[in-house]
C-alpha cells in the first residue's frame, strides 16, 4: 500500500514504469473484455435461457435485491476488517461475475444504448468524412469510464489508472495523434499543414501553440478530477468508515461518467475542427 501520489516504480525492459498503474490498466482492460464477452454471449438464446432460469431460481425480479444485499455484506465485512485484501478482491470479482450472469441481458441493452448514443454524437458533431473516427472515440470513452470507476472499489491498492498523470497524458497524446491523422486523411496533408497559416502566416505560432496545449489541458483536467476524488475518498474512509464514503462513491461515479464524456466530447471537437474545410 503506497501513500497518496506515490507509485510502485519498477524497471521493465530497461525503463522505469509505475507498476501499480500498469497493473490497474491491465485489470481495467480485462474487466472490459469480460463485460463485452458476456454481453456478446447474451446474443444467443441458450445463454439467455440459462440467465432466465438462474433469475427464477433466486426469486425473479428479487435478484436485484439479492445482488445488492451480497455487495452490501461484502462492503460491511471489509470495512469491519474481517476480510483480507485478496479475499475482498475475489469476493467483489465473484459478485461482478454473478451480476453479469444474472443481468447480462440488461447489460447488453445498456451497451447497445451506449453504442447508439456515441454513434449519434459523432454523427451530429463531425463531418461525414470523419465518421470513421467513431471506433477511436468509443474506445477512449469506454476505457476512461471503466478506469474512473475501478478505483472506487473498496480494495486496498486499487486505484484508477486515470489518477496517474502519465496515463491521462498518454491518452491525450493519442487524441493529438488522431487529430493530426484524421486532419491529413480528410483534408490531405498539404491542405492540413496550410491551415496553420490561415488567415495569414502571422497566425502560425498561435495555431501551433493551440494544438500543443490541447493535450495538456485534456490530461490535467481528467487527472485532477479523478486524483482529487480518490484522495478525498481515502480521507473519508479514515475518518468515517461507512456512511459518508458510500455517499461520496455515488458522487464520484457521477464525476467519473462526466469526465469520460467530457474527454470524448473534446476529442470529437478537436478532430472535427481538424477535418473541417
Amino acid at each position: 500500500m503506497h501513500a497518496v501520489g506515490e507509485h510502485d516504480v519498477r524497471l521493465l525492459l530497461g525503463l522505469k514504469v509505475n507498476f501499480d498503474t500498469l497493473t490497474m490498466s491491465w485489470i481495467t482492460i480485462g474487466v472490459l473484455a469480460v463485460i463485452c464477452l458476456i454481453a456478446f454471449m447474451f446474443r444467443y438464446q441458450k445463454i439467455r435461457d440459462f440467465s432466465h432460469k438462474a433469475n427464477m431460481l433466486l426469486g425473479g425480479k428479487k435478484t436485484r435485491y439479492f445482488t445488492g444485499a451480497v455487495f452490501g455484506i461484502i462492503l460491511v465485512v471489509n470495512f469491519l476488517g474481517f476480510m483480507t485484501d485478496s479475499t475482498a478482491f475475489w469476493c467483489i470479482a465473484g459478485w461482478i461475475l454473478l451480476l453479469l450472469i444474472l443481468h447480462g441481458h440488461e447489460l447488453q441493452g445498456i451497451l447497445e444504448a451506449l453504442y447508439r448514443f456515441l454513434k449519434d454524437t459523432v454523427a451530429e458533431n463531425m463531418p461525414a468524412a470523419a465518421h470513421s473516427s467513431f471506433n477511436f472515440i468509443a474506445t477512449m470513452f469506454i476505457f476512461i469510464l471503466c478506469a474512473n470507476m475501478i478505483g472506487l472499489l473498496p480494495i486496498a491498492g486499487f486505484k484508477s489508472p486515470t489518477a496517474d498523470v502519465n496515463v491521462t497524458l498518454g491518452l491525450a497524446l493519442l487524441v493529438l495523434a488522431a487529430t493530426i491523422y484524421y486532419g491529413c486523411k480528410v483534408r490531405g496533408v498539404k491542405a492540413y499543414l496550410l491551415s496553420f497559416f490561415q488567415p495569414n502566416v502571422v497566425f502560425f505560432p498561435v495555431h501551433l501553440i493551440d494544438m500543443l496545449v490541447k493535450p495538456f489541458s485534456l490530461a490535467f483536467r481528467l487527472f485532477g478530477n479523478i486524483f482529487a476524488g480518490e484522495v478525498l475518498l481515502m480521507i473519508l474512509y479514515f475518518l468515517i468508515p461507512v456512511a459518508v464514503p458510500a455517499l461520496w462513491i455515488a458522487i464520484s461515479m457521477f464525476i467519473g461518467v462526466i469526465q469520460a464524456y467530457l474527454f470524448a466530447m473534446l476529442s470529437i471537437a478537436y478532430i472535427s475542427s481538424a477535418t473541417n474545410h
